[in-house]
């Protein structure tokens, strides 16, 4: 991927769906105030470092939404 942007400095990209929201949520970001290509990181991180039980208790993911959340947020890096 970085050899299709390389050359841009700056990259927006506008989202929907349930992960993202859910990401937005759980980030407490204004409305209107973007997600960070580092904040998405983080949570890649911490949540891939979980099991689907812990995403669900922790964040009260329902567990169709816990078990896909990771594989989204690398799709969004």
């Amino acid at each position: 991927m970085k050899e299709k942007t390389s050359g841009y400095h700056h990259i927006t990209a506008i989202g929907s769906g349930g992960n993202i929201n859910k990401v937005f949520s759980l980030s407490k970001r204004k409305e209107g105030k973007p997600l960070t290509l580092e904040l998405l990181r983080n949570y890649y991180k911490e949540f891939s470092s979980q099991s689907v039980a812990q995403r669900i208790n922790l964040y009260k993911l329902r567990e169709d939404r816990a078990d896909v959340i990771v594989p989204a947020l690398f799709i969004y890096m």
